[in-house]
């Protein structure tokens, strides 16, 4: 989180030269925000360590009540306190975000806020749009912000969700670290120190002080046990100040488009390299028009930098006299004014929150898609950024209006039938996921698609037709195949892959080709991102593979 001296003020100079005349408030805003996460991270790691205190003041009662050391009776009870502490941290952990995330789109909204006050003040304005309009606007602005937080999936979780999964899997953690004490016959104080330690300074703190109890439990405690809620904070804080940023900038009349700033704690190369590099709209490198703002946080505990480009004050400021005098003078700051100022009290999230990045169009111009747009537009959200950003950079379109769904590969179209069903959407974005990954050339895909295939036992008695799906399809069975987790994942096309059929040789050996199971990567992926457990569960590898691909 700390900025060597030197880049730090290679950060403030790029914010500064973006921002211009408008500098201090930009870095203002990035001030709070920085400031925010610090606060945020140490208190995190206070509800831990307090959790941990609770349970070890409960572990040395024992001793003092005779008892040195633990009894499955012990554990039953430490069980209803674990389960207690679990619950107790996942709503401290809840408050803290809610605090945090409503403070940080607070500060994101703060720089275009005070933006718009200086020119309305400069320009003689403020007795038409006055301050306590502005903040209002603001404040609904705010508003929005978070509640797009609270309401975003990821991986079919709610951030609420995710919450409570970090209070279970820290749970988890501190009832293994007991129950092997139990094991190995170590006495309650003893495993009340070892739990305060492992809280305060990690699992390398335990490897150098209880080198056979880390032995023993091989790897199967985090490193820190506060990582995961630090990390889930972080990242929401961030998405919180991007939403703030980019909603508060786009309800503002002077906007122009928002530039990326690359982080320069950025030691790999990844998706925002590109976003600062992109220069799409000839308005230089990294710089987005109102519209097409990227998705941010790009990737977790991202730190790259978002600014809101705004016109030239002195400009701005004469267009606003004149609108002042002569509102038709300036039809878009007339506009602003009855749409988004006046009627700010039913602005919609659309309008102040980013849109869906790719293009969707009608096929059938006679066919009513307006239901379809809004389910298109739900499986959207739960698309992570960098994909979407990915699908954008490859010219990726959507369009209504077809009999059924598909991904066209060769001309970058998916296409959704009418009314489809939840899901559909993100099934075909899997494939077009796929082809651009280029899945079946790839040797750690291939592998985990073959992992639990007997491809030497199968044959053509294995293979039948079915009318069980939109259209007839040959589907595979077999009873050591246990991984699909959706029937769609055993369909198997012949001829669609280097035209190579269902059997293939490999060294004089007719085997199954795992290359035919075309629907197997795409089916997956609409799973992971619904029902991520679901998919954990039964096919892990899978869930692995394509969380890497995240």
């Amino acid at each position: 989180m700390n900025l060597s001296g030197e880049n730090a003020k290679k950060i403030i100079k790029e914010i500064q030269d973006a921002a211009g005349e408008y500098g201090k408030w930009a870095l203002e805003a990035r001030k709070q925000y920085i400031n925010l996460r610090l606060r945020q991270d140490a208190e995190i790691r206070k509800l831990y360590i307090r959790a941990a205190d609770r349970i070890a003041k409960e572990l040395r009662s024992y001793a003092a009540k005779g008892s040195g050391y633990l009894y499955k009776r012990h554990l039953q009870e430490l069980e209803i306190s674990l389960r207690r502490e679990a619950e107790r941290i996942a709503g401290d952990l809840t408050t803290q975000i809610k605090e945090y995330t409503q403070k940080s789109a607070e500060a994101g909204s703060g720089y275009s806020k005070a933006v718009l006050i200086d020119l309305v003040k400069q320009a003689g304005a403020d007795d038409i749009i006055s301050m306590a309009g502005i903040q209002n606007l603001f404040g609904r602005v705010n508003t929005q912000a978070v509640e797009a937080i609270w309401a975003r999936t990821k991986n079919g979780m709610k951030l609420s969700d995710r919450i409570w999964q970090v209070s279970e899997n820290a749970r988890n953690a501190i009832r293994d670290l007991i129950q092997e004490s139990v094991v190995i016959g170590q006495d309650v104080v003893k495993t009340a120190r070892m739990l305060e330690r492992y809280v305060r300074g990690g699992a390398n703190t335990l490897a150098s002080e209880y080198p056979n109890m880390m032995k023993r439990m091989k790897g199967r405690v985090p490193k820190d046990i506060s990582y995961e809620a630090l990390r889930l904070a972080r990242t929401e804080t961030t998405a919180a100040f991007g939403e703030g940023t980019i909603a508060a900038a786009r309800v503002t009349p002077s906007y122009k488009g928002i530039k990326w700033i690359l982080s320069k704690e950025h030691p790999l190369e990844d998706i925002c390299d590109t976003l600062a590099e992109v220069d799409g709209w000839g308005l230089g490198a990294g710089v987005y028009p109102p519209g097409e703002e990227p998705m941010y946080p790009a990737h977790p505990q991202c730190l790259c930098v978002l600014v809101p480009i705004h016109e030239q004050p002195e400009e701005f400021v004469q267009r606003l006299r004149r609108w002042r005098d002569n509102p038709d003078s300036e039809p878009d700051i007339e506009k602003w004014y009855n749409t988004i100022y006046k009627g700010q009290s039913n602005i919609s999230s659309a309008e102040i929150q980013r849109p869906v990045f790719l293009k969707i169009e009608k096929h059938d111009l006679n066919y009513d898609d307006a239901e379809d747009r809004v389910v298109i537009e739900k499986e959207l959200a739960m698309i992570p950024g960098s994909h979407r950003e990915l699908l954008k950079r490859e010219g990726i379109t959507i369009q209504t209006g077809y009999d059924i769904s598909r991904y066209d590969r060769r001309n970058k179209i998916i296409r959704v039938g009418k009314e489809p069903e939840f899901g559909e959407i993100i099934h075909e974005i899997g494939h077009a996921i796929e082809t651009i990954f280029d899945l079946y050339h790839n040797r750690d895909y291939l592998a985990v698609l073959q992992d639990g295939i007997p491809v030497d036992d199968i044959n053509l008695a294995h293979i039948f037709m079915s009318n069980e799906f939109e259209r007839p399809v040959y589907l595979l069975e077999h009873p050591k195949i246990n991984k699909f987790v959706d029937r769609r994942q055993s369909i198997v096309y012949p001829l669609d892959i280097d035209k190579e059929g269902w059997f293939i040789e490999k060294n004089g050996v007719v085997i199954f080709n795992v290359k035919c199971l075309g629907e197997y990567f795409a089916e997956g992926y609409r799973i992971y991102l619904q029902n991520p457990q679901l998919l954990q569960k039964k096919d892990y590898k899978l869930y692995r593979f394509i969380e890497r691909l995240m």
